[in-house]
């Protein structure tokens, strides 16, 4: 539909017994004019309201129907069954004469009655009908037994029953229609109104409705049948089914199935223009033997037009039979694609393999489209729908969630994105944005996200790929058990290698039920959270050691297997990232593997899957992420480390995963030593009276109590109030009251609150099991690993600015004052495996020629080969010069 500028009118039509009583009757296709046939009002509203007592001759009396307030005086009222049946005078009939002869033939034309399509928000309340010119007209002239008059060809002009008008196009007769209307006293009002109305699909020009005669499919003779069907079918969702499209279903009426075009499936009917015996032919076969005509065609060229127009059937009467000259609507054809496909009934091998098939997938739009073409042909021809699973996906929108189209220059082309992007981004990101049934907004920053996943994802494979090469890893030598097993798993590799089958489990399972969305968000976390932030962040440092130690060697095959099963997985979704991972990753490694991921089977070991593991390591990674908050409270950076955290839970199963994986904490968290309890011992206790429960009890006394609790706090016995309370379930105050008498005021548990307090070099972070408390006091064993750690980071920044690569060995040279350089020289052998340096040489004072051109023999002007650097390091001066040595 299109909004377009109409002419509208509202015309004066006179009742027969009423001279001066008259329709006011609204209309805005004037070419309907001249095909009405009756008058439709809306009978149950008891609100027409004109005087037939009126006898003044030259007021009109007007019948309307209104549901707004008008300025008018209400005469009387009457109901709208009073104005069924009533006749009126066709106000063009000198123009059009062939209504009259219409009229003549039968008593209903040109009367009124109710019509329950007829809205009163518009117009008068009165409508024409034409029921050659509409399906609801069409219906109503069926049902109350009007003949169907079409006063219009198929070139949109009117015919000679249209009068003075005829050969006129019908949109050019309006101006004299309305002329004709307006010399006549015929016109109340007219005007140009904008409203939507129908459009070609091609062309977006204005149609109109013509009655022909078409072959129909009898649809609610087999509704029954479509609707059982309909119910065995999976949808999803499942609203499509169940509701949407057992709707549309259960209110469909027959199928037009012919088409007045040349292209198309010619329909396979033949008359006999003598007696009108109609004949179907069921194959090219049988038309070739019925036929009294010689066949020079193939038969490929025998099923189109026009060499199909030529063939004559012999009739029973004698006579000859022809074949109707229309074609078969395109979907019939779209219907019988299913088994059409399989060559079925030529065939039936892969019919009976594959039919019904599994799954089809298509817009919600297609509910009286292809879904609705495929259950009913499939329905008639086989008794049964042709698919078992259905999915309805939306559309997409541009950002604002407006339909894109040309004309308001907010379409997306595919093209673009993947210019841009890469065809895979924009795969996966229409998958992950949103349920598949719901409408897309397309949000380029949300692209962006999916663009960044991506990259975290490519960096984590040029990890693995970069150090793997170094140390020439294969992963068909790694022996995981047994005797002679050569690969130590951690308990982060068992983790990482769970979780990644549980995503394959996951990611299998929401495919499966084409929950799209699910998969790929289910990927995109356990990218950003799973494998890079978490694991590779666990495992770098034991990719670093020279050995092939079968450390080392369990980090590369957990990390190995991780990405070849991730790659399986997300082949379906991005197939040329996967497939170029799988190049490279796999086949170059493995020379018996699949020539491509996509011939591959899908990867998943159910037996590597630990729910127990996985459900500990959730909880590692809180209590890590809250020591990492109180750091953050405490302005203490994380690349220094601490004494001990203590992680504090009543529940017993938080403190059994941390007792057990504690190793793992204490890297991410760069804490000497983690500790557990279900209380932390060095915490404070304010106590204070409740005066809630103490007020209304102790009245008067209440000062003896407030004045030993604000000595309590001053002398710091708060917790041994608290242990006395906890064992004894009471506690003692004395004093004296306000007359100098000496009293004892016994308190319960639940008498006092507490307040607590935590030593000065303590901070504390909460998570869903507990508390994270994070001991920040700087020992001199601490501050020089912290400062050591400060030096490592610099050096490490030049070499990436020196663009050297991972495994290129350096020398160190650092100048710095005496504080410092005593600090970090207890750490060398730390700064040195660290930084991959041969020589490192601290000094304060005047340089040395250890690392200097002089003292290499060497001058550079390339800072890739050397490089110095003046720094400050927690108000240290430091200059470090670092030399790529071969």
């Amino acid at each position: 539909n299109e909004d377009f500028d109409y002419s509208f009118v509202k015309v004066d039509e006179r009742l027969n017994d009423g001279e001066d009583e008259i329709l006011i009757i609204a209309k805005e296709l004037l070419e309907t004019v001249l095909g009405p046939i009756e008058v439709i009002h809306k009978n149950k509203l008891p609100n027409p309201k004109y005087d037939p007592e009126d006898e003044e001759p030259k007021e009109k009396k007007y019948i309307i129907e209104e549901e707004k307030e008008v300025m008018y005086e209400i005469i009387k009222t009457v109901k709208g069954s009073e104005l069924l049946g009533l006749s009126y005078v066709y106000p063009l009939a000198e123009q059009v004469p062939k209504q009259m002869e219409i009229e003549a033939e039968n008593e209903l034309v040109h009367t009124t009655f109710h019509g329950d399509h007829v809205e009163l928000g518009e117009g008068t309340g009165f409508v024409h009908t034409a029921p050659g010119h509409g399906p609801e007209d069409f219906e109503i002239g069926q049902k109350v037994g009007l003949p169907i008059h079409c006063p219009v060809d198929e070139a949109g002009c009117f015919t000679e029953d249209g009068g003075i008008y005829a050969e006129g196009f019908t949109k050019d007769m309006n101006d004299t229609i309305i002329a004709d209307l307006i010399a006549q006293d015929l016109m109340f009002k007219h005007d140009t109104i904008n409203h939507r109305y129908g459009v070609c699909w091609r062309c977006k020009t204005p149609i109109i409705y013509l009655a022909t005669e078409q072959w129909f499919i009898k649809v609610p003779e087999i509704k029954e049948k479509m609707l059982s069907e309909i119910d065995r079918v999976e949808w999803v969702p499942k609203w499509a089914g169940e509701g949407r499209f057992h709707d549309w279903v259960a209110n469909a009426k027959d199928w037009t199935i012919s088409r007045q075009r040349y292209w198309g499936i010619p329909i396979p009917i033949w008359i006999c223009p003598d007696c009108g015996e109609i004949k179907v032919i069921g194959s090219v076969e049988e038309l070739k033997n019925e036929s009294i005509n010689e066949i020079t065609a193939s038969d490929e060229d025998l099923v189109h037009r026009p060499y199909v127009d030529d063939v004559l059937i012999k009739c029973d009467c004698g006579g000859s039979m022809e074949r109707i000259p229309d074609v078969l609507d395109v979907w019939i054809d779209s219907g019988v694609a299913g088994w059409a496909a399989l060559y079925y009934p030529r065939e039936e091998e892969m019919f009976e393999k594959w039919y019904p098939y599994d799954f089809i997938c298509e817009g919600h739009d297609q509910t009286r489209g292809w879904f609705y073409s495929q259950l009913g042909t499939g329905v008639i021809a086989l008794d049964q729908a042709p698919y078992n699973k259905v999915l309805m996906h939306g559309f997409v929108l541009d950002e604002e969630g407006k339909k894109m189209s040309k004309s308001l220059g907010n379409v997306v082309q595919p093209e673009e994105v993947i210019e841009k992007y890469g065809a895979d981004v924009l795969r996966f990101y229409l998958l992950w944005a949103c349920k598949p049934w719901d409408d897309l907004k397309f949000v380029w920053d949300e692209l962006n996200n999916v663009k960044k996943m991506f990259n975290i994802f490519w960096n984590v494979y040029v990890f693995s790929t970069t150090y793997m090469a170094l140390d020439e890893f294969d992963p068909a030598k790694c022996i995981v058990d047994g005797p002679d097993a050569n690969v130590t798993l951690r308990n982060e590799d068992k983790w990482i290698l769970s979780r990644v089958n549980s995503l394959a489990k996951e990611v299998g399972e929401a495919i499966n039920d084409v929950h799209f969305h699910l998969a790929t968000r289910a990927i995109n976390n356990f990218i950003l959270e799973d494998l890079s932030r978490w694991y590779v962040r666990l495992i770098r440092g034991r990719t670093w050691v020279e050995s092939d130690d079968p450390d080392k060697l369990g980090a590369y095959y957990s990390l190995y297997t991780t990405l070849n099963t991730l790659i399986h997985l997300m082949a379906p979704i991005t197939p040329h990232l996967s497939e170029e991972v799988y190049e490279n990753l796999v086949k170059n490694l493995d020379a018996e593997a699949a020539e491509s991921v996509h011939m591959d089977d899908w990867m998943y070991d159910e037996a590597l899957i630990d729910k127990e593991l996985e459900a500990k390591m959730d909880n590692v990674r809180d209590v890590i992420e809250a020591s990492a908050r109180a750091r953050d409270v405490a302005r203490y950076k994380l690349r220094w480390p601490v004494s001990d955290i203590t992680v504090v839970s009543q529940d017993e199963d938080i403190l059994e995963s941390i007792s057990s994986l504690e190793d793992i904490i204490k890297d991410p968290s760069n804490t000497k030593e983690v500790i557990t309890a279900t209380e932390y011992e060095n915490l404070t206790f304010i106590a204070k009276p409740n005066l809630k429960t103490l007020g209304p009890r102790l009245k008067g006394d209440m000062g003896i109590v407030q004045k030993f609790f604000g000595q309590a706090k001053a002398d710091g016995i708060g917790n041994s109030i608290k242990d006395s309370l906890d064992s004894t379930g009471k506690y003692v105050v004395r004093g004296e009251d306000r007359e100098g008498n000496l009293k004892e005021i016994e308190l319960s548990v639940d008498d006092v609150l507490y307040e607590t307090e935590l030593p000065d070099d303590v901070v504390s972070a909460e998570f869903a099991g507990g508390n994270v408390f994070v001991n920040t006091k700087i020992t001199p064993e601490i501050l020089s690993e912290a400062m050591a750690r400060e030096l490592i980071r610099r050096i490490q920044d030049m070499r990436k600015d020196m663009d050297l690569d991972v495994e290129a060995n350096i020398g160190v040279m650092v100048n710095t004052d005496a504080e410092f350089k005593e600090l970090v020289e207890k750490q060398s052998d730390l700064i040195s495996e660290e930084v991959r340096a041969r020589s490192l040489v601290i000094f304060d004072g005047e340089a040395c020629e250890v690392c200097t051109d002089k003292g290499l023999g060497r001058e550079y002007e390339d800072i890739s080969v050397e490089y110095s650097k003046e720094w400050e390091i927690e108000n240290h001066k430091v200059i470090i010069s670092v030399v790529k040595l071969s």
